[in-house]
C-alpha cells in the first residue's frame, strides 16, 4: 500500500519587502491570491493540505475563499512565532506517522505537480527529499577574516517543498528545540539524518520583492500554455 501524503503550506510571510499592505501570500497573481496556487498543486498530487496562518489572518483567508469561490479542500492551523514553530504546529494535525509530509512555502506559487510528485516518490524510498538548483553567479565568502572566492560547483540553492516521513520530522522537532532553523532539511540533518536531494526547478521561484510578482506571472502563463 502506498504511503498517505500530507502537505503543510507555511503562509506566515509579511508584505514588508514586497512594499505591500497585505501579506505576500494574499497578493494577486494573475487575478487570484498567491496561496491558492500551492494548495491546488499539492492537492493534485494527492496530499491532504494544511495551511499554517497567523491567527490574525484566518478571517481574511476565509473571506478570500468566498470571494474567489475556492473549492480545494484544506485545513487551517495557527502559525507560531517563527517558521520553525509554524511547521511544528502544522505537524500536530497529522496522526499517521508512516505517511509522507511535504513542507512548502506559500510564497512559491509556481510549483509544478511533476516536481511535487518526484519529491514524494523519492522520499518514499529515501525517507526525505529536497529540491535544489545550481547557482549561476560567482560567489565569494566575505567576513572580518577573509574575502575569498567560493567554488560555485559545490553550492546549491534549496527550494521547497521538502518532503519527509512524518515520524522522521516529528522526531527531529522533539530532539532539537532550536527555533532558528530556516528549513526542515537543516533540522533533520542536525539530529543525524542524511539529506537526500533531487534536481529542483528554476521556475519554482520565491516571491520576495515586488518584481517577483511580474516574473511569477510570466512563468505561470508559460506553464499554462504548455
Amino acid at each position: 500500500m502506498s504511503q498517505k501524503r500530507f502537505a503543510i503550506i507555511v503562509a506566515g510571510g509579511s508584505g514588508t519587502r514586497m512594499q505591500a499592505n497585505v501579506p505576500k501570500q494574499f497578493l494577486l497573481l494573475e487575478g487570484r491570491p498567491v496561496l491558492m496556487y500551492s494548495i491546488e498543486c499539492l492537492h493534485r498530487v494527492g496530499a491532504d493540505v494544511t495551511v499554517v496562518l497567523p491567527d490574525i489572518e484566518h478571517s481574511h483567508w476565509q473571506s478570500l475563499i468566498q470571494e474567489y469561490h475556492f473549492k480545494v479542500p484544506h485545513k487551517i492551523s495557527s502559525g507560531g512565532l517563527t517558521r520553525n514553530r509554524s511547521v511544528f504546529n502544522g505537524l500536530q494535525t497529522i496522526d499517521d506517522n508512516e505517511a509522507l509530509v511535504a513542507v512548502h512555502d506559500a510564497a512559491r506559487p509556481i510549483l509544478k505537480p511533476e516536481l511535487a510528485e518526484k519529491l514524494f516518490e523519492h522520499a518514499a524510498h529515501r525517507g526525505n527529499a529536497i529540491p535544489v538548483v545550481a547557482v549561476r553567479e560567482s560567489l565569494r565568502r566575505i567576513n572580518s577574516a577573509e574575502n575569498k572566492a567560493v567554488n560555485r560547483a559545490e553550492i546549491f540553492a534549496v527550494q521547497t517543498p521538502q518532503v519527509f516521513k512524518v515520524d522522521l520530522l516529528k522526531d527531529a522537532f522533539i530532539r532539537n528545540s532550536d527555533i532558528t532553523f530556516t528549513d526542515e532539511a537543516s533540522l533533520i540533518e542536525a539530529v543525524g539524518h542524511t539529506v537526500s536531494s533531487i534536481q529542483g526547478d528554476r521556475d519554482n521561484i520565491k516571491i520576495t520583492f515586488p518584481e517577483d510578482i511580474l516574473i511569477a506571472s510570466i512563468l505561470l502563463k508559460k506553464q499554462l500554455s504548455i
